[in-house]
């Protein structure tokens, strides 16, 4: 979406409109529904969609549904033909803020606690998130006998082996750019307006 140096957006290069052009046909074909992201998941975990791209932040939500109702199974992400698969890590961060040193360090106690191997522990093995310390997998005391249980992992696992970071937009408009990429997506896969010109005019 955005150039290395980060000076410029390449949102509607080819490959983004191509990107975008095939999401329009699987709407117009009828193969994806008009739903909202949340409505899509929830229509997942129903078992009403055949196949749905979301983050394992919610797989226990489809394990619930799935139970005893249908057959649940998880794999790596598409390409494009023999393009590579290139799945970023975009998820959330901790920051401190505050000024107060006090606050700085009780902060800091928590941002600990919260990316230690007994938070991943809880995390990973109440939601299904897939666990950012991977020495947990294997270790008895930690994440190895949920793993034996939870196959559905193993691809998301298998991806951290080709991830790439997330590239941020310059500036204090982020999210102004954002929804303007969102919106001309949208409109194109959903309304059926022009990729190439949408998404060049965003």
């Amino acid at each position: 979406m955005i150039s290395d140096d980060r000076d410029s957006l390449t949102f509607a290069d080819p490959a983004a409109v191509e990107v975008v052009s095939m999401a329009q046909g699987m709407v117009n074909s009828g193969a994806t529904p008009t739903l909202t992201q949340k409505q899509g998941y929830e229509a997942f975990a129903r078992g009403e969609m055949g196949m749905l791209l979301e983050t394992s932040a919610i797989q226990d939500q489809f394990v619930k549904g799935a139970k005893d109702k249908w057959d649940l199974r998880s794999t790596t992400m598409p390409s494009f033909g023999d393009k590579p698969v290139v799945p970023t890590n975009s998820g959330a961060s901790l920051f401190i803020f505050s000024q107060d040193p006090a606050k700085q360090r009780a902060s800091w106690e928590l941002i600990k606690f919260l990316t230690s191997e007994q938070a991943y522990v809880k995390i990973s093995s109440g939601i299904g998130y897939l666990p950012l310390r991977t020495g947990l997998m294997d270790d008895p005391a930690g994440l190895k006998d949920w793993a034996a249980q939870n196959q559905l992992l193993e691809p998301n696992l298998e991806q951290l082996k080709s991830m790439e970071p997330w590239i941020s937009m310059p500036g204090n408009e982020y999210l102004q750019i954002r929804d303007g990429m969102m919106s001309a997506v949208e409109s194109s896969v959903f309304q059926g307006t022009d990729p190439a010109a949408t998404m060049t005019a965003a």
